[in-house]
């Protein structure tokens, strides 16, 4: 890939922009789930005292909308980056690579936000109280991919050499499943039928964030071979 004009210029610009979003937003999913770390041990602490307990889950439940809020502001600022991304793709005669392959790099990157961003309402409509080990684990996993897809189109726009970044990716994904698969299982084990139901969903969404992710390693590696 040959930047040779501000145009091909800008339209990398714009790759990591969405990048460092899909990154930001992540980071605030992981802050949200480290907040219910804090609250269940604060919890344990006043196991005796039912008034504490109460003011510290209003607390949580604050917390949790400031939270999610921030994640919807990502969500927007993505949503805007995206149309004025159209707006100049729409106008450019002459592409760096193909516009088709513009437009499906942008709208993965878009992909990933949403689903952050669809886990996050998640969480919040269903007044999550705690998470346990291995919702904190993929999370960890998708700030990594995230943040190793920025790094990737940094390189990119720079021409230099991206694969190690994409295998790191790959490598995440895996470690994603087995995290998923143990955290289910140990979810059915506790019996309690509507945490099931709710965990299994946000799980889903945290798992099409990382699966998104991993497209987006898997299109990047190709248009690299592709336009080499």
């Amino acid at each position: 890939m040959i930047i040779q004009s501000s145009t091909d210029e800008k339209f990398f610009r714009h790759f990591e922009q969405q990048a460092e979003m899909n990154y930001k937003a992540a980071l605030y999913l992981k802050d949200l789930m480290d907040y219910f770390k804090k609250i269940s041990l604060l919890v344990k602490s006043v196991s005796t005292n039912e008034d504490r307990k109460w003011f510290i889950r209003m607390i949580h439940q604050i917390e949790l909308t400031r939270i999610v809020h921030q994640i919807r502001q990502v969500k927007q600022e993505g949503n805007n980056l995206s149309k004025e991304f159209n707006s100049l793709l729409t106008k450019t005669l002459i592409t760096p690579i193909d516009s088709d392959d513009l437009y499906e790099l942008s709208m993965q990157l878009l992909s990933i936000l949403q689903s952050i961003h669809s886990a996050a309402n998640r969480i919040e409509l269903y007044r999550a109280q705690e998470s346990d080990k291995f919702s904190s684990k993929i999370i960890h996993i998708l700030v990594s991919m995230t943040q190793e897809s920025k790094e990737a189109f940094k390189i990119l726009r720079k021409m230099g050499n991206v694969k190690p970044h994409l295998d790191k990716m790959l490598s995440l994904e895996r470690k994603s499943s087995e995290a998923y698969i143990e955290g289910m299982g140990l979810l059915f084990q506790s019996g309690n039928e509507i945490e099931i139901i709710k965990w299994n969903d946000i799980y889903i969404r945290i798992r099409n964030a990382i699966r998104s992710c991993t497209h987006l390693s898997e299109m990047i590696e190709y248009l690299v071979i592709k336009y080499d």
